[in-house]
């Protein structure tokens, strides 16, 4: 949870938040430092199966410690097999992304992602590890056989896309040993077959 909390307080944030009656989504930027940043925000539908299209653009500059409207879309522009996912970049850097359900997670129909996992030495001790899907995975989490730090451990992956993070055993690990990573992801973890 704290690699998404991490996401969720940095100083420079998009969050999508549906109207009271559903029928709009809106995209709040919060700018939490002292100058004004512009936002770029990327929209994409992405269906149970991975698929990802775009949808819309937009951009916006937010004023120092506020929170503004950047845009807003119809809910209906999102099928219902579908969920809108969206990534940012703000001109100081920063960059988020994210994504929304329409009702509940349980409700969804997901299949089995195709979780693949690679990794290899860096040299200084830690890992490079590719985690890759040929589905839809969403809350994409490692685990390794040893303890350690992850750069990254809470992330979603559509169909085709890979993302390398950094494993950092606690340890030192034994000449010619290396860690064993086991993925999961929202339907994994369901286990829905």
């Amino acid at each position: 949870m704290h690699y998404m909390t991490r996401r969720f307080f940095q100083p420079v944030a998009v969050a999508a938040i549906p109207s009271d009656d559903g029928k709009t989504i809106s995209f709040s930027m919060v700018n939490d430092t002292a100058a004004p940043v512009t936002v770029e925000l990327q929209t994409f539908l992405v269906t149970l199966s991975g698929e990802k299209q775009p949808l819309t653009a937009a951009a916006g500059t937010c004023s120092p410690d506020r929170a503004d409207t950047l845009m807003s879309i119809a809910a209906s522009d999102i099928p219902k097999d579908a969920l809108l996912f969206w990534s940012f970049e703000a001109s100081n850097g920063m960059r988020g992304e994210g994504h929304h359900v329409h009702g509940t997670y349980k409700a969804l129909d997901l299949k089995p992602s195709g979780l693949s996992i690679s990794a290899i030495p860096v040299g200084d001790g830690s890992y490079g590890v590719t985690v890759s899907a040929t589905g839809l995975a969403l809350h994409v989490m490692i685990e390794a056989d040893v303890e350690g730090r992850y750069s990254d451990n809470a992330f979603d992956l559509t169909a085709g896309e890979s993302r390398v993070i950094r494993f950092t055993p606690r340890e030192p690990l034994p000449a010619g040993a290396a860690p064993i990573f086991t993925g999961y992801d929202l339907q994994s973890c369901q286990g829905n077959g």
